[in-house]
């Protein structure tokens, strides 16, 4: 039997000099492997849309969005990758010791 995982999180991304809140779910009710990330625009208008794994990267699925949030793929794909990888230090994979897995985190952030 093989557990899906319901993925949820919000990371803060900065595009044109400003942060913006940017919420990322994965359903476990799927198999495919989409993540549909939600934000808001300038006037507070709510901007949903999809990204889809296509090999190892992430890509936006919509055609009809906003410049600054196609131009700004990469971004998503990373917070995609960085987030997927401390779920499974942390939830797939756990190691026997507490201090190897905060090792692991550390040095995927680039802290030592």
């Amino acid at each position: 039997m093989t557990f899906l995982k319901n993925i949820q999180f919000s990371h803060l991304i900065k595009i044109d000099g400003h942060l913006k809140e940017f919420n990322f779910r994965k359903s476990n009710g799927s198999l495919e492997t989409i993540f549909t990330v939600d934000t808001i625009d300038a006037k507070g208008t709510r901007i949903v849309f999809n990204m889809h794994q296509l090999s190892s990267e992430w890509k936006i699925v919509q055609q009809e969005l906003p410049l600054w949030i196609t131009e700004n793929e990469h971004q998503f794909q990373q917070s995609i990758s960085n987030e997927l990888a401390v779920q499974e230090i942390y939830f797939i994979k756990p190691s026997v010791s507490h201090d190897n897995q905060f090792s692991r985190l550390f040095n995927l952030f680039g802290l030592h």
